[in-house]
């Protein structure tokens, strides 16, 4: 018989608020970093402590005591930290099979985690029944670079979504001078770039013959570029997801959603035309080939030709 399990729950010392019940076993209970974002931010107000309630009890009975806790503390409107309502977190071997499928499991049905990402399919329980262990670490650590991407424009303040016409205007005049500067910097310092000052029209710039990927690397290796470069693009796929309906373009298409994540956009869409939901991976390396050669063509333009010659993921 395995009775190493206990139930415990996290309160308010001040006021006596139950704010958190769980179910673990070991130092679980004592554990703050592997929380909810909801349990942090009230940790981190409140003067708070934890308490084991039962121990010494078999993972079902514990399971069962959790749920009845956190149903009773809710009736009372307290709880306010749990997002499910208990039992959702059976103890496998970690990095086993069965660990990361309930991981993902619980972030794609109760946290809804993956709404925003473009390949959130992937994580819906009946796909990830079908997938091998790799494949389930893999969709893992894409998740987690995910979100800390997100996090990272959140915290920098990137992708204001309050800016107007002429800010986003002037975002991108200002990222179309700093690439046309960087690239003039780099062709002066490197000979084998030298024709990069030469060029006249589109013809004499595809033409031109060099390795592109060293260029590139340099250009984004270039102090700020890239997190400059970035908040472009992202405050323009803002514009472009709610804003689309008033664009110059043949074909709309609506923006479901998009994320950075090292040189890529990933973009989830559809157009008006088909209504089937497609995903892209866009280079930026592209987008910089547009700001270069179409000076005075707007992003958002070069961004969405870009969509459509991406091959779907």
């Amino acid at each position: 018989m395995d009775n190493r399990f206990y139930v415990y729950e996290w309160y308010n010392i001040d006021t006596n608020e139950i704010f958190y019940v769980g179910k673990g076993n070991g130092a679980r209970y004592t554990n703050i970093t592997q929380r909810n974002q909801y349990f942090k931010n009230y940790y981190n107000k409140y003067n708070c402590s934890v308490r084991k309630i039962k121990t010494e009890l078999e993972e079902d009975v514990a399971f069962n005591l959790e749920i009845e806790l956190i149903d009773k503390y809710r009736k009372m409107g307290q709880c306010k930290c749990n997002i499910a309502n208990g039992g959702e977190g059976a103890t496998f071997p970690e990095g086993s099979w069965n660990d990361f499928f309930r991981k993902l499991q619980y972030l794609h049905d109760v946290v809804k985690a993956m709404d925003d990402m473009c390949n959130e399919e992937d994580y819906d329980p009946k796909n990830l029944k079908t997938k091998s262990l790799e494949e389930l670490e893999e969709l893992y650590q894409d998740y987690i670079e995910y979100k800390e991407g997100m996090a990272t424009y959140n915290e920098l303040g990137l992708n204001n979504n309050e800016l107007t016409g002429f800010e986003l205007e002037t975002q991108n005049k200002e990222i179309t001078m700093l690439t046309d500067m960087l690239t003039q910097s780099i062709a002066n310092d490197y000979k084998e770039f030298s024709d990069f000052l030469n060029w006249k029209t589109e013809v004499d710039f595809i033409c031109i013959e060099f390795n592109s990927d060293k260029f590139l690397k340099l250009l984004f290796e270039k102090p700020h570029y890239y997190g400059e470069l970035t908040n472009v693009v992202m405050n323009m796929m803002y514009f472009m997801k709610y804003l689309n309906n008033s664009l110059k373009i043949s074909t709309l298409i609506k923006i479901r959603s998009y994320y950075i994540k090292g040189n890529y956009i990933h973009i989830k869409f559809n157009t008006s035309e088909d209504k089937a939901i497609r995903r892209v991976k866009v280079n930026l390396y592209d987008i910089v080939w547009g700001i270069l050669m179409f000076k005075d063509k707007a992003l958002y333009c070069i961004i969405y030709e870009e969509i459509f010659a991406a091959p779907f993921i």
